[in-house]
């Protein structure tokens, strides 16, 4: 998705998207639908972002360019929300990769504000789709990760709250899904809908529980380090400090 929405949105507004050592993954016919819906206001959510795809050579260049959001003409990290599981967030590399992402270009001088970034507590990365509903046993035993059913309302939360604040339309989040409905009442007392759910994009620590926000800013030198110096990181040294690198499944 990171690829597919800078592809559109920089081949549409920057001459250089078209630079020989530039190869796009895919491309937008000029002035298509397409095009003109992917903008500095398209909201973005991304669930356990997987950063490594993001640093082939043939798209060096894209990946030097910012999110579309942070455009002059555009809502900064306001539209930006990723949920990544526990185990991602442990991957440090992958963590810091992801808040590189998401982050405002370096030059920028503009007081944006920054993305959104939480994690469920237990969470793996089959939390982040229906597996663990379909296979609760299994994802607890395998994948050591809890409550799959409140991980899935708990994303849907934070997204629907994103599009709100954004001037999307969405349906309200019942006051059962916030957790608010007293547990010894009568569900039907309790079946009114809120308009916002401020607590689920709060950054305050234990506002939800098992809801951790993750801070977006980077020590500049994490932001400025050359492409060249990346290239050299493999994942064998970093398994020697004792990261926790997500297997394949």
């Amino acid at each position: 998705m990171v690829q597919f929405i800078k592809s559109v949105y920089w081949n549409e507004h920057d001459t250089m998207s078209q630079r020989k050592d530039y190869k796009p993954l895919w491309t937008a016919a000029t002035g298509s639908s397409l095009s003109r819906q992917i903008t500095e206001h398209s909201p973005v959510m991304l669930l356990d972002l997987w950063c490594l795809p993001l640093h082939s050579p043939s798209t060096r260049w894209l990946w030097q360019k910012s999110m579309p959001s942070y455009a002059p003409s555009g809502s900064g990290g306001k539209v930006l929300l990723a949920v990544l599981s526990q185990a991602f967030f442990k991957w440090r590399s992958n963590l810091e990769d992801t808040k590189r992402v998401l982050s405002a270009p370096l030059e920028s001088d503009r007081n944006q504000p920054g993305p959104r970034i939480f994690y469920p507590l237990q969470s793996a990365h089959l939390s982040q789709s229906d597996f663990g509903i379909l296979f609760p046993r299994f994802t607890k035993v395998v994948a050591k990760a809890e409550e799959p059913e409140r991980t899935l309302k708990l994303n849907a939360r934070a997204m629907l709250q994103v599009m709100r604040e954004n001037g999307i339309e969405v349906a309200p989040t019942s006051k059962i899904d916030m957790e608010e409905a007293e547990q010894d009442a009568e569900v039907k007392e309790y079946s009114a809908d809120s308009i916002e759910d401020w607590k689920i994009l709060s950054t305050e620590k234990d506002s939800i529980r098992g809801w951790v926000a993750v801070d977006p800013q980077m020590d500049r030198l994490d932001r400025v380090r050359s492409w060249e110096n990346e290239a050299e990181v493999s994942l064998a040294p970093e398994m020697s400090q004792g990261e926790e690198v997500p297997s394949a499944a």
